[in-house]
C-alpha cells in the first residue's frame, strides 16, 4: 500500500509498475520524464502530454 510520503517522494525506474495501480491525477503530481513508451502505453495520450511524457 502506498502512503502520503511514498507519493510525494520522486519516483524511480522501480515505482514504474506502482505507478500505473494510482490514480491518473496522483501519477501526473509526479515527475514522470523518465518514462517513455511505457509509460504512454499505461497512461492515456492526454495524460501523457500533461505530464510531458516522450518516447
Amino acid at each position: 500500500n502506498l502512503n502520503g510520503e511514498y507519493l510525494s517522494s520522486p519516483i524511480t525506474k522501480l515505482d514504474v509498475s506502482d505507478c500505473v495501480d494510482l490514480e491518473i491525477l496522483k501519477c501526473s503530481k509526479n515527475s514522470l520524464n523518465f518514462l517513455s513508451l511505457f509509460g504512454c502505453n499505461s497512461l492515456n495520450t492526454l495524460e501523457c502530454e500533461d505530464n510531458n511524457l516522450t518516447s
